[in-house]
């Protein structure tokens, strides 16, 4: 079942930037919104309606701690 859920993200650029490109490949655009702060060049948090997906769980998990998850 989907669901809507929400993430933000730290300073981990480098497993954020893997989190933004899965998500842009394996997602329709309405099915997510990608927020990005002025300035910035990577996302700061993500609003995904999606379901069971575990490569994107790890992807998020790799983020050294740094997603904070709202369910």
């Amino acid at each position: 079942m989907k669901e809507e859920r929400s993430y933000g993200f730290g300073y981990d650029l480098e497993n954020v930037i893997e989190v933004q490109k899965y998500v842009e490949q394996n997602y329709d655009e309405q099915d997510y919104n990608i927020h990005i702060g002025l300035g910035e060049d990577v996302m700061n948090y993500l609003t995904i309606y999606r379901g069971e997906d575990e490569e994107l769980d790890g992807l998020i998990e790799c983020c050294e701690g740094e997603g904070d998850f709202e369910e």
